[in-house]
């Protein structure tokens, strides 16, 4: 998918692959006709699109229905994120994460559904909340699975619709594509990992001369790698608490 090469390029070094089927064995076992799963039904967000689908006996070929049933999984996918947990701006302000509310979705049959938690919960559940997550969620909204989704709508379609509840709206979807996607695991290499510790005084200018040292000391071994990262971490990981507050600068 990044590169565009051929699978044959690399099918001798493949550990595994996972094809993502969708919802409908998901949809048949909760309707009594299937006993057992032999295979990964897909994405967590394809297994809570199942439950919607048996409920309310929607068809598999309505889209927007899809899509939606698909957006409501991904906002609730990671835990407490959509409850305040994933907040970009005013993250500050939400009270009691030790204690959050995990998020739950009031579907209904129209297609549209409110997010919201448990009272007496801690966290928040905003529109910023729902739709920070829904764009943390989904790197290209217009493909997911075997579906086309556009969550894409108008600001308008997600509402406040009072103390930590959104309602969300207006969500389309097309009809899907030809391909299955498939998550596929091949041997590429090794990567090695190394870590260097110092201190004060000057921590940060020793920190970048080993830096150099090493990669001097590497290219003069002849080690080749594709790509070496050097990241400088921590503020009081030697000395902590005396160590004072960090400078700003």
């Amino acid at each position: 998918m990044e590169t565009g090469r051929p699978l044959s390029d690399i099918r001798d070094r493949v550990q595994s692959a996972n094809a993502y089927l969708g919802m409908a064995p998901i949809v048949e076992a909760l309707q009594g006709r299937r006993r057992r799963r032999g295979h990964r039904p897909g994405d967590r967000y394809r297994a809570d699109a199942g439950p919607i689908f048996h409920e309310f006996g929607w068809p598999a070929e309505d889209w927007d229905k899809v899509a939606a049933g698909t957006v409501a999984g991904h906002i609730i996918e990671c835990g407490a994120q959509s409850s305040g947990g994933n907040l970009l701006k005013n993250w500050r302000s939400v009270k009691n994460l030790g204690n959050p509310g995990f998020p739950i979705v009031e579907a209904s049959p129209d297609g549209t559904f409110v997010v919201t938690k448990h009272p007496g919960t801690g966290g928040v559940v905003s529109v910023a909340s729902v739709t920070e997550q829904l764009v943390y969620e989904m790197g290209d909204p217009g493909v997911t699975s075997r579906r086309m989704v556009s969550p894409t709508s108008p600001p308008s379609s997600y509402k406040q619709a009072g103390p930590d509840r959104v309602r969300v709206s207006g969500i389309h979807g097309s009809p899907q594509t030809p391909m299955l996607k498939v998550s596929v695991a091949y041997f590429y290499g090794y990567k090695a990992v190394g870590t260097l510790v110092y201190s004060w005084p000057e921590a940060y200018d020793k920190a970048r001369a080993a830096d150099r040292i090493l990669r001097k000391r590497l290219k003069d071994l002849g080690l080749e790698f594709e790509q070496i990262l050097t990241e400088y971490v921590g503020a009081n990981a030697t000395h902590g608490r005396l160590s004072g507050p960090p400078d700003p600068e």
